[in-house]
């Protein structure tokens, strides 16, 4: 019964221009904020847990949303404090 109605449905015209959309309604499209200046909305994160290579363990990655410019600084043990990062970050970027 299952195959009769899906060749059915499938050569009906009227059951192929009927068709009701299964998704919600579209709203209107709502740009995107642009970027207008270097430095002014960046992204960090860290990459942690990594194999030590001249005492640090750990990348810092600061990245630029307007020039998409990637900063990877490494970290040694217990440096992930908020003074020490502060430090680092005026030095670094």
């Amino acid at each position: 019964m299952e195959t009769y109605i899906r060749e059915y449905v499938s050569g009906c015209k009227d059951c192929q221009s009927n068709k009701n959309p299964r998704h919600g309604v579209h709203d209107l499209l709502q740009p995107l904020e642009v970027k207008w200046k270097p430095r002014r909305y960046i992204s960090i994160d860290f990459i942690t847990d990594l194999p030590l290579s001249n005492g640090c363990d750990c990348i810092w990655v600061i990245v630029d949303h307007f020039t998409k410019i990637a900063h990877f600084i490494p970290l040694k043990k217990g440096e992930k404090k908020t003074d020490d990062l502060i430090r680092i970050f005026a030095k670094e970027y």
